[in-house]
């Protein structure tokens, strides 16, 4: 069993159910040793409920599942989890992931699916909104949104391991008899941005995963010291698009190269007066941000480095 696999076996609270959510929805090959016709086929069906969002309901092939591994005070299979642990960790960070994560619960199966189908029905305005929070990034964001709050919206949910943009496993944990909390502003915002920030990530892995010329990653300092998404990652590139929006940037192409550029040379790179130029110029309807910064030579962009790190040191 891999470390991972182990840890979340440890974790695992043996007096309440021990269940597996996935979304048939995401992108997975055919050929895939964790199909998800192949994982299902794996258990009765009294051990799977579909999650029936609102959007979805017409077709329930289309909803999430929540599997059974293991009832309370019952063992589970072991080669069930590692697969499922290695197929989530190797899915990629920033699209649709079939392995949604563990959830530990004294809640029946179908009384915790309806749960979690509701959970996707967000106030937004004087409307509802569909929101699939159960995904990996989202609920990664709503994390980092709510940050104290996010054990009392997890309630009766005891513990919801999620694979997250890391490559690791996060582990949520409720808090007991406290209420639900209320998604504010700057929560529905985090979900709105949620397809940037999956486009970013995605990126920001592509970069750090192919071979960079050297005097390109001078030119990328960032990624010598932090080749890819890591600890946090999802915040980092949340924080850089609600400072897009501050500075005036709408098109997304435009938000998604302002974030990728300062994960790539330095998370300060708009106080900087050559690059401020580039972004007025984007906000202005007058260039791409991708072209402006296309446009600046080398000795530029040095000088921009240079400057940056000379004002923060």
């Amino acid at each position: 069993m891999t470390s991972f696999a182990a840890l979340l076996a440890r974790s695992r609270n043996a007096d309440q159910g021990f269940y597996l959510l996935i979304d048939p929805q995401a992108d997975r090959a055919d050929d895939s040793p964790l199909h998800p016709d192949k994982l299902l086929a794996r258990f009765a069906a009294e051990a799977i409920a579909p999650v029936l969002r609102a959007d979805l309901a017409h077709d329930t092939s289309a909803c999430p599942k929540l599997i059974t591994l293991a009832e309370a005070g019952q063992r589970f299979d072991r080669d069930v989890l590692r697969l499922t642990v290695n197929t989530a960790l190797a899915e990629p960070i920033g699209g649709k992931r079939m392995v949604c994560g563990w959830l530990n619960s004294p809640s029946p199966l179908a009384v915790l699916a309806e749960d979690l189908a509701q959970r996707c029905l967000v106030p937004d305005q004087d409307a509802q909104r569909v929101i699939p929070l159960f995904e990996p990034l989202r609920l990664e964001l709503l994390a980092v949104s709510l940050r104290e709050r996010m054990g009392s919206w997890l309630n009766p949910i005891t513990q919801w391991i999620v694979p997250n943009s890391a490559g690791r496993l996060l582990q949520l944990r409720s808090h007991n008899n406290t209420p639900t909390p209320i998604f504010d502003t700057a929560d529905m915002n985090a979900q709105h941005l949620a397809p940037l920030v999956g486009n970013v990530l995605t990126a920001w892995k592509r970069l750090a995963d192919q071979p960079m010329p050297a005097d390109a990653r001078v030119l990328a300092p960032l990624m010598q010291d932090k080749p890819g998404p890591a600890t946090h990652a999802a915040a980092k590139v949340l924080s850089h698009l609600r400072r897009t929006h501050v500075l005036g940037l709408r098109n997304a192409s435009d938000r998604v190269t302002f974030a990728l550029k300062h994960l790539m040379v330095h998370p300060h790179l708009e106080t900087h007066p050559r690059i401020q130029q580039c972004i007025q110029e984007a906000v202005a309807g007058k260039a791409r941000l991708l072209d402006s910064f296309a446009a600046l030579d080398t000795a530029e962009w040095r000088d921009v480095i240079y400057t940056l790190n000379r004002v923060r040191s």
